[in-house]
């Protein structure tokens, strides 16, 4: 916050008129009769210019949000008074309040050459230093301020926050420590300290910060938009819009509050009135890219596509570096076969820098390879890595060794990899190489569109040996055997993806109508909290299809490829024991949530990926009931004719 300073009345004035009036009004003044002092000075006013009531009149506009004629009117003083380091110093706030971020910083460094020691003038500088994303010149400036006066309390508040936007959290912490020993009753201090132990993720305390700063003041919209956050990454998502739906009642125009209980109603799968709350931040706040690429995700979900574009590409336009808005373009672009810009866009995934530590030089898809060594490193999901771990014979294919990093779930599987000169488990030194890139850059490097995708039938094997052991503990085969996944897991520390592993899981009470299927069924579920879903069931005495249970027996992806190796069909929701299956050439259905993952594309009941699979989607968001029973019809035809 500024530190606006108001001049001393010149001592030795007996005069009753103007000096009299200018007492009077800089007693009002001291006493918070703003209007009483501001009417005093203009009677000054109107009969001779006067520094003291211009100043007086124009701190009062400051106040009262009239920056244009605070302005203005501090600009007068400093006709008369040019070496007025107060009247420089509060100019800077006007011009800040004006949205002049350079004309105010101009102002503060006019205000400290005429008076180096002045504090607030630093504090002010660093406000607007950090207003200008400058975030270690402003602490500087802060510190510069804490110098000439060591114990203000909203100086070190505003430290706190520099720190805070340079990631340096402890020292944050501690800043906004030192302010609350000095003033327990500063509620933004209590507000703040709350934000950075959330970037720490030490809730419960961050939470208790919150409710600190609005026991001091209930009606701190900001506060509460805060305590909404931390109530999210708890999970706690009810009591999150109900602490949000408080801070939009109180502030209607917290453009911000109005995003992020967006975000909460999405977690809660309340998705138009997701939509309608970003709609409203993007009305109050036109600029807000956040909310226009949040907005787009939501139309994106509902599949009101044109309109999603068009959201992505406003926040684009807003913040061009904006990249998780180019990455939710891509993956609309990817979804609608647009694979020239959806790829292209997907590479705003990588974050820069993240690479750093990696050898070799980026691969552009130009250079020639032939003879070259390339790493491909691992990222994003154990499906992702399935699905594009295909990649490697190309680059095979093009004279290259290939140097595969793999997270070592999938070492074992990923040694039958065709086009593979080397596996490396995740963490271990690479060799030397030549180049390097990330593995889900390759379909861009290599030009990939819908009709190049390279799509055998299948690329990778099951080990001989675990499968002829399983073939041995599956027995004399007398029905078909079917497996199936119907959950992808749990993420406890990722609440964000909450909502949409809910969406894509099945609850396996809703597949007991395959019952009647002369079939074997054998779970392939790994992961809390589902894994052992099916004994539960069995001893409740469920009315569906016996399924054995094999979790015990499924250590890395290799045994559970060796198990698909001798069933007849998986069936499952969009996990990587999916990809896993099409990557093997077994039949696979895939049970598809409306609000489909990219690469399942848009209405086809095929993959373009994976040419064993066949896809059943819901027609309506969140309801199984039609994909169900499609796929139990399928599976009653299937068992028939094998």
């Amino acid at each position: 916050m500024n530190t606006t300073v108001f001049p001393q009345a010149p001592a030795g004035q007996v005069m009753l008129s103007p000096a009299q009036a200018l007492q009077f009004a800089q007693s009002a003044y001291s006493a918070g009769e703003f209007g009483r002092a501001e009417e005093l000075c203009r009677l000054i006013l109107a009969q001779r210019e006067n520094a003291d009531a211009l100043h007086i009149v124009g701190t009062i506009a400051g106040r009262s949000g009239r920056a244009q004629e605070a302005a203005d009117l501090f600009a007068r003083v400093l006709i008369l008074r040019p070496r007025s380091h107060l009247a420089h110093n509060n100019l800077g706030n006007a011009l800040r309040d004006l949205g002049r971020p350079d004309d105010a910083l101009a102002s503060y460094e006019r205000t400290l050459r005429l008076e180096p020691r002045f504090a607030p003038a630093h504090n002010n500088r660093g406000n607007v230093l950090r207003d200008l994303k400058r975030f270690a010149p402003a602490l500087s400036a802060y510190d510069s301020a804490l110098r000439f006066d060591p114990h203000n309390a909203e100086t070190l508040n505003n430290r706190g926050l520099a720190l805070h936007d340079l990631g340096r959290y402890e020292e944050a912490l501690t800043s906004y420590e030192r302010a609350l020993q000095l003033r327990p009753d500063f509620a933004e201090a209590w507000n703040n300290s709350a934000a950075v132990l959330q970037e720490m993720r030490r809730m419960e305390e961050a939470l208790a910060c919150c409710d600190s700063a609005l026991r001091l003041r209930p009606d701190y919209a900001e506060a509460l938009n805060n305590r909404g956050l931390i109530l999210r990454d708890l999970g706690r998502f009810a009591d999150s819009l109900a602490t949000l739906d408080e801070a939009v009642q109180l502030a209607p125009g917290h453009a911000e509050a109005w995003n992020n209980r967006g975000n909460t109603l999405r977690d809660l799968q309340r998705f138009e009135e997701a939509l309608a709350s970003y709609t409203h931040a993007v009305e109050l706040n036109p600029a807000h890219a956040v909310a226009w690429c949040n907005q787009g995700l939501i139309q994106h979900g509902l599949r009101q596509l044109e309109a999603a574009a068009a959201s992505y590409e406003h926040a684009i336009a807003l913040d061009p570096e904006y990249s998780l808005a180019h990455v939710n373009h891509s993956l609309l672009c990817l979804m609608r076969a647009d694979f020239a810009r959806g790829w292209k866009e997907y590479e705003w995934r990588r974050q820069p820098g993240e690479e750093k530590a990696e050898p070799g030089t980026p691969w552009d898809g130009v250079a020639p390879i032939a003879g070259k060594t390339l790493l491909l490193t691992p990222e994003q999901g154990l499906g992702d890595m399935i699905q594009f771990s295909r990649y490697a014979k190309s680059i095979a294919e093009r004279g290259a060794r290939v140097v595969l990093r793999t997270p070592r779930a999938l070492l074992a599987l990923f040694e039958t990899l065709e086009g593979v000169h080397q596996l490396l488990p995740e963490g271990s030194p690479p060799p030397p190489v030549d180049y390097r890139l990330p593995l889900l850059s390759l379909p861009l490097a290599l030009g990939t569109d819908l009709s190049s995708i390279p799509a055998a039938p299948a690329y990778l094997r099951a080990d001989a040996e675990k499968s002829r052991a399983w073939a041995q503990k599956l027995g004399p085969k007398t029905r078909l055997h079917v497996g199936l996944v119907w959950n992808g897991g749990f993420r406890a520390d990722q609440p964000v993806l909450w909502s949409v592993n809910q969406r894509r899981n099945i609850e396996l009470e809703q597949l007991a109508l395959l019952k009647d299927v002369p079939a074997k069924f054998h779970s392939l579920q790994k992961g809390l909290p589902s894994e052992g879903d099916a004994a539960r069931l069995a001893a409740a005495g469920w009315d569906g299809p016996a399924i054995i249970d094999h979790a015990a027996e499924l250590h890395d992806f290799s045994d559970t490829a060796a198990l698909i190796d001798n069933l007849d069909l998986v069936i499952a929701v969009d996990t990587s024991t999916a990809h896993l299956a099409g990557a093997l050439g077994k039949p696979v259905w895939l049970l598809n949530r409306f609000d489909t993952c990219w690469r399942w594309m848009l209405e086809r009941e095929d993959s373009p990926w994976y040419p064993s699979m066949k896809l059943y989607r819901q027609q309506v968001f969140n309801d199984w009931s039609h994909p169900v029973q499609r796929l139990h019809a399928d599976l009653l035809a299937f068992t028939a004719t094998r």
